[in-house]
């Protein structure tokens, strides 16, 4: 980067694996990187040379305040592609304090010979198609599975980072787990869950992957939530094109 990026400060919303990448790779070119994560996990992987700021920041205003006391002058939105609403405060919390911002795009899945997606449009829809009484594995976030709590009829494992915040109907089983996963522990769990289908979010990117190969391989329906629109946006898909246009947009600012 020029000169004048050097000591540049930048805030990169995270949490995934793009969002610890994209830290790593502007530190290393010499700015000042401050990683923000919402606090989901206990023991998150962190890049070295990055300062980590954990918890939210008091919605839009309070990230508007938080870039203008820090100096920031880029922002990298790396969160989930399913977290809209970070993503809407940022926005406008950056064009409020004059900062450019930069999206990272996740490369969506593609189907496969041998998939059996069921894409569906929303969660109501979701609890709508599942068969009643069935036997499954849901990987939705602890928030996406609120969204079936009145499914007690399932037999349901769910893999989250943390706990939801409501009751558990007693058929549930909860476990934890962090991407990513090998397509043998994923067929593990299927297998030792005996399931007759997976639940997801259409998240793309490799991280989350090995669930959907290991489904396949058994031949199991996979019902998948669609990605938002925040997923469908332009934006930076790779740490070469986000240093490029990091380095674009200092150039077009005064040191």
């Amino acid at each position: 980067m020029p000169g004048r990026a050097r000591t540049a400060h930048v805030l990169v919303l995270g949490g995934t694996a793009e969002g610890r990448q994209a830290a790593a790779a502007l530190a290393s070119e010499g700015c000042a990187v401050t990683l923000s994560l919402a606090g989901l996990t206990s023991h998150p992987r962190l890049p070295e040379g990055v300062r980590v700021r954990t918890g939210g920041f008091g919605g839009a205003a309070g990230l508007r305040a938080w870039l203008a006391e820090q100096g920031v002058r880029l922002v990298v939105d790396c969160t989930h592609p399913f977290a809209a609403r970070i993503s809407r405060n940022a926005t406008l919390a950056a064009r409020d304090a004059g900062v450019p911002i930069l999206r990272w795009r996740r490369d969506g899945w593609r189907r496969q010979p041998g998939d059996r997606w069921i894409v569906l449009r929303d969660a109501a829809e979701l609890a709508a198609v599942l068969p009643e009484q069935g036997r499954g594995v849901a990987m939705l976030g602890a928030r996406g599975l609120q969204t079936l709590q009145e499914r007690g009829d399932l037999w349901l494992t769910a893999r989250t980072l943390m706990s939801p915040d409501f009751l558990i109907p007693p058929r549930w089983r909860l476990i934890h787990g962090l991407p990513p996963m090998s397509v043998a522990r994923e067929l593990a769990l299927l297998k030792a869950t005996r399931a007759e289908w997976l639940v997801c979010r259409a998240s793309g990117g490799a991280a989350g992957y090995a669930k959907l190969a290991a489904a396949r391989q058994l031949n199991l329906p996979v019902f998948m939530l669609a990605a938002p629109e925040k997923a469908r946006q332009k934006g930076v898909s790779s740490i070469e094109e986000l240093l490029h246009q990091a380095c674009v947009r200092f150039s077009r600012r005064r040191p």
